[in-house]
């Protein structure tokens, strides 16, 4: 008999089941930067049928939203909570800084590897490294393999003037010259390999791909040679390099007879970079925004047993900070801490209702900036970001965009997203009244707020100090 928990927060309450006789293994990949244009099913000039062959058997999540940027998605992706809960709203984590996912919170991967779970956390971290504690293997991974940093070179794992690239805590060159891609998946093959077949298993696959620098392996580019644009054409092949892996991820799983006991999610951390070759048509915006094309992306959920409804696509919304209840939910792991999240298993499960009517896109105290979604409703609080645009998939090396939306200084904007998806007609003054409601909750809910952690710059982080590798141990650890 399953047992079930009341969770709430905020707005919205769920409940998480207790237990689970045979746990799934949870396999999670994260893209880097893929845009909404980015993926076969919304442009079919983009080769992924990896992906949309999973996509196309599970549920296709047509509202999944994210934060604009790379490390608050990913803080929000692991422990449930807002970024500007956890001092992560203003911006990624640099290497060079005493930043970090503070300790205070739990991580899902340190939630299911105390209820039995094997973890592994494979590529790209940026959630920290200037101590050991903030690392991967110290935040509830059994093991991983990659880059803690935030971008690196696909072949030299070089970022800057140092190496990034670890196999658990040791420094590994074993993959050099390898796209980053490629070893991702090998190491990801290698952990299903070796997983004991009768503990459940958590993979957290965090691919750098198809964040610059712009690097795919020369028969990638090849099958877009009619792309004239450089950077969407070396984009687009990025793109499908990861969907090969995608696809040997599924194999291994097959054969190591884990697919008929999977759940298998995929997501991108932030919309495309409409100055790097990504595309998010019809969408506004670009990755750094609050623009919809800079937080609403690909997503999908796959598994041959675990849903009661497939093959459709679920319309809608969920936020990143619902993965971490939600996946505790799949595992029959309970959880009561106070997180924003809540469980969406039963929307994608059984084709129900969003557990949540709102949801918010960002508070930046620092920049005086935020955002909210109240059922159909969006409001902006100063400038949601200057790549505000909608951008029509570059056909030459001079990026286009299809609607140039004129820049304007009122401090509110109100949009109807289910009637105006591509944000082009502003409400705020044909509706006062509805601002200032959304404008009232905006504020009680900045009240709560986190201070952003963004201190300066330490010499002692830089890797000239540490033989030419990013290194963790020079500043205070369990903060």
């Amino acid at each position: 008999m399953t047992a079930m928990l009341m969770v709430c927060w905020l707005f919205v309450c769920s409940a998480l089941s207790v237990s689970s006789a045979n746990p799934p293994h949870i396999v999670l990949i994260v893209a880097d930067d893929l845009g909404w244009n980015d993926v076969s099913w919304n442009n079919p000039d983009i080769s992924t049928p990896n992906l949309q062959g999973l996509a196309s058997q599970g549920v296709i999540l047509n509202s999944s939203y994210v934060m604009p940027v790379c490390s608050p998605t990913r803080g929000a992706l692991l422990t449930g909570y807002y970024p500007y809960h956890l001092g992560l709203q203003h911006g990624i984590i640099k290497g060079d800084t005493p930043s970090f996912l503070t300790t205070t919170k739990s991580t899902v991967s340190e939630k299911l590897h105390d209820n039995g779970y094997t973890t592994h956390m494979v590529g790209k971290w940026h959630l920290g490294m200037c101590n050991w504690t903030y690392t991967p293997t110290y935040r509830g991974f059994d093991t991983s393999g990659g880059l803690l940093g935030g971008s690196a070179g696909h072949y030299d794992h070089m970022n800057g003037n140092g190496f990034d690239f670890r196999i658990n805590t040791t420094v590994d060159h074993s993959y050099d010259g390898i796209h980053s891609t490629e070893a991702y998946t090998d190491i990801a093959i290698n952990a299903i390999n070796g997983q004991d077949p009768d503990k459940p298993m958590f993979l957290y696959l965090a691919y750098q791909a198809a964040h610059t620098p712009l690097q795919t392996d020369p028969a990638y580019e090849a099958q877009y040679s009619s792309v004239v644009n450089d950077n969407r054409r070396i984009y687009s092949g990025m793109v499908t390099q990861m969907d090969d892996s995608v696809g040997r991820i599924r194999k291994a799983l097959e054969d190591k007879g884990f697919l008929d006991n999977l759940v298998l999610v995929f997501i991108s951390d932030n919309g495309g970079d409409v100055n790097n070759g990504g595309n998010n048509y019809p969408l506004r915006g670009s990755k750094s925004t609050y623009w919809e094309g800079g937080v609403r992306t690909p997503a999908f959920v796959y598994s041959k047993t675990h849903l009661d409804v497939t093959g459709y696509t679920q319309s809608n919304f969920l936020h990143a900070v619902d993965w971490y209840p939600t996946l505790l939910e799949v595992a029959g792991v309970s959880q009561s801490d106070n997180i924003d999240g809540v469980s969406q298993w039963d929307m994608i499960k059984s084709q129900g209702a969003s557990a949540r009517t709102e949801f918010v896109y960002n508070i930046d105290e620092i920049k005086n900036t935020a955002a909210i979604r109240v059922g159909s409703y969006k409001l902006t609080k100063g400038s949601p970001g200057s790549k505000s645009d909608i951008y029509d998939v570059p056909l030459t090396n001079r990026r286009r965009r299809a609607v140039r939306n004129r820049a304007t200084s009122v401090k509110y904007r109100l949009f109807d997203i289910d009637a105006d998806p591509t944000e082009s007609r502003d409400l705020s003054r044909r509706f006062p009244d509805l601002v200032d409601q959304l404008k009232a909750k905006l504020d009680t809910l900045s009240a709560t707020f986190t201070p952003a952690h963004v201190p300066a710059a330490d010499s002692n982080g830089k890797p000239r100090n540490w033989g030419g590798v990013w290194t963790p141990g020079w500043c205070a650890g369990d903060l």
